[in-house]
């Protein structure tokens, strides 16, 4: 799978920087304390090297993935080695905010799959985003289970058009360059027009 692929190499190239940038770091220790200037300039060029070039990886996701607005019920995937867990918008209600029902499913055979895991945002038209008043709670969802659970945003009569993004909550997922990126994530929404029905009720 090309997905696949790309989160391989992606997990490959941090962790590649990672260690290229203690090495440098220990060398750049090492020719201070000598005062070899020549190595400190050669291992600071180098290490800036490596750090801009990363960075352009990094950038490079976001940057040409298409943004996509995914219709009620087709499903956002999100993987670690595998896309186990999967998640759709049910049903949608505006009352003085918005109310959003949203559907987690796994397909795995064994390992549970954790939607705690994950942030959801509304975002407007205007680019604002709202955080939900609550976070998802940290159940596991058994293989093979599927779950829905409501969510509350703030979000102001004033909003047009709101829509739904689900990226990974963990700080490191934004240091890992390819699909499992939130910057690259963020590029898919999940559209809530037409689904304004009587929100289903939390399993």
């Amino acid at each position: 799978m090309p997905s696949l692929t790309l989160r391989m190499l992606g997990t490959l190239a941090f962790l590649g920087t990672a260690a290229i940038t203690a090495g440098v770091v220990l060398g750049l220790a090492y020719a201070l304390g000598r005062g070899d200037h020549p190595l400190l300039r050669r291992l600071g060029i180098f290490g800036a090297v490596v750090l801009g070039g990363y960075a352009i990886l990094l950038a490079a996701g976001p940057a040409v993935t298409r943004p996509r607005t995914l219709a009620p019920g087709e499903e956002l995937s999100f993987c670690g080695f595998d896309c186990h867990l999967h998640v759709s918008a049910l049903g949608a209600r505006r009352d003085g905010g918005l109310d959003v029902t949203l559907r987690f499913r796994s397909d795995a055979k064994r390992a549970p799959e954790f939607p705690g895991r994950l942030a959801v945002r509304a975002v407007d038209q205007a680019g604002r985003e709202f955080a939900p008043v609550e976070p998802l709670p940290h159940n596991e969802l058994r293989a093979g289970e599927t779950a829905t659970h409501t969510l509350r945003f703030p979000v102001p009569d004033d909003a047009v058009a709101p829509r739904i993004t689900v990226t990974w909550a963990g700080w490191l997922d934004w240091l890992v360059p390819g699909p499992g990126n939130p910057m690259v994530q963020r590029k898919a929404t999940l559209e809530l027009a037409g689904i304004t029905r009587e929100l289903v009720r939390d399993r």
